[in-house]
């Protein structure tokens, strides 16, 4: 209890930092929405111009809109913020391997370091290359589940097999554009969508599925399973040793890296960019994005569970190196635009941030099934699973 004493002050500063950055955005909102109604000038496109554009035939429509899908494992979706997540990556990318004080929480860890350009291109490719599949040559129009192998198979091919390759790449590159997509689109069309249950859930059980089913065929194929990583160093954890540094700096970290998370950089640099591009674009279009006018809530969500994760997972963070916390993220961005109510949003926050990283650590660490994959298998199945349980549990407070 006397560790996480330290937690709380700093947790309590991000919150009403975060609190503060709410209000203000919607004290400016009706003033942003006249003047957008006005001028008419939407400097940011609207997601829907750019699958509108998409669909008229192959074009630079296509090269924005698949940009556009690396905010959408995040909900986020916007050009401007995914633009300004990547740049962010980067930063935190060249912080890193230069050792740099300034370098956050790095991406994803020191043990991700040398696969992160092979990630983050694989991830783009992929995410292009399944928008032309499925809109050019299948013929699928409007909003497509193209963003899902930016998480789902492919990162797990070159975060999960050793060393990078070519040949690693193509494997996990090529059912990463057809699979999880399908599937995601499916599941979303013909069953969540006419059930009313948020279609989160179906990208939280298709991605994953697709995934430990992956990764097994990857364990039998001879060149996935070659050059494996140096095993690191055995080193005993110091429960005493502050290894990620003190309390205010977590937390203030994690805030940022906690978004990243979700699509494999952990980088708090591009964290940071993402929410940062997403209120940038938002000043231009308030009505624009997947949240819209609700994007000061959602950003305030952000940061009030990651805070509250802080308060009861950071002794983890320092003991350990790291806890589950940016799942709490994940599952209340799935229910912001469900029920809108902070009322009812804050409570649930709060629940998530308990039980999210507990449930990740035992099904990580304990469960048979889930130990033998990738995290992300049990991260995405636990989101897609409490989203489905708070749609019920949620109902009587919509509308």
């Amino acid at each position: 209890m006397e560790k996480r004493k330290k937690f709380i002050v700093p947790a309590l500063a991000v919150i009403f930092i975060a609190w503060l950055v709410m209000w203000m955005m919607e004290q400016i909102a009706p003033g942003l929405v006249k003047l957008n109604e006005i001028t008419q000038a939407n400097l940011f496109t609207m997601i829907g111009n750019q699958t509108g554009g998409a669909d008229k035939a192959f074009s630079v429509w296509d090269i924005i809109y698949s940009f556009s899908d690396s905010g959408e494992g995040s909900f986020l979706t916007d050009t401007v913020s995914c633009l300004f997540m990547l740049i962010g990556g980067w930063i935190g990318y060249f912080l890193e391997k230069t050792n740099s004080p300034l370098k956050g929480t790095g991406v994803a860890g020191e043990a991700f370091e040398d696969k992160w350009v092979w990630l983050v291109c694989g991830q783009f490719l992929a995410m292009f290359l399944a928008n032309i599949f499925w809109r050019h040559i299948v013929g699928w129009t409007g909003w497509i589940t193209t963003f899902t192998p930016l998480v789902s198979v492919f990162p797990v091919a070159i975060l999960n097999f050793g060393k990078p390759n070519i040949k690693k790449f193509l494997t996990g590159l090529i059912p990463s554009i057809f699979f999880p997509v399908w599937g995601s689109q499916m599941l979303m069309n013909h069953v969540m969508i006419p059930l009313g249950i948020p279609t989160f859930a179906a990208f939280g059980i298709a991605m994953p599925t697709c995934t430990w089913i992956f990764m097994e065929i990857f364990k039998r194929l001879p060149w996935m399973m070659e050059d494996p990583d140096d095993p690191a160093p055995a080193v005993e954890a110091d429960p005493h040793a502050d290894v990620l540094g003190g309390a205010g700096h977590l937390v203030v970290t994690r805030s940022f890296a906690d978004m990243a998370e979700l699509w494999f950089w952990g980088s708090s640099w591009a964290g940071f960019g993402y929410i940062l591009g997403a209120i940038v674009s938002w000043i231009f279009n308030p009505n624009g994005g997947l949240f819209g006018l609700l994007l000061p809530k959602a950003i305030f969500m952000i940061f009030f569970v990651t805070a509250v994760g802080m308060i009861i997972w950071g002794p983890r963070y320092q003991e350990k190196g790291y806890a589950f916390t940016f799942e709490s993220t994940l599952c209340i961005l799935a229910l912001v635009a469900y029920c809108p109510k902070l009322e009812v949003l804050i409570p649930v926050g709060i629940i998530f941030a308990f039980i999210a990283p507990a449930a990740l650590h035992w099904m990580t660490g304990k469960s048979k099934f889930f130990s033998r994959y990738a995290a992300c298998v049990s991260v995405q199945y636990f989101a897609a699973l409490t989203t489905i349980i708070f749609k019920f549990v949620l109902a009587p407070f919509v509308g």
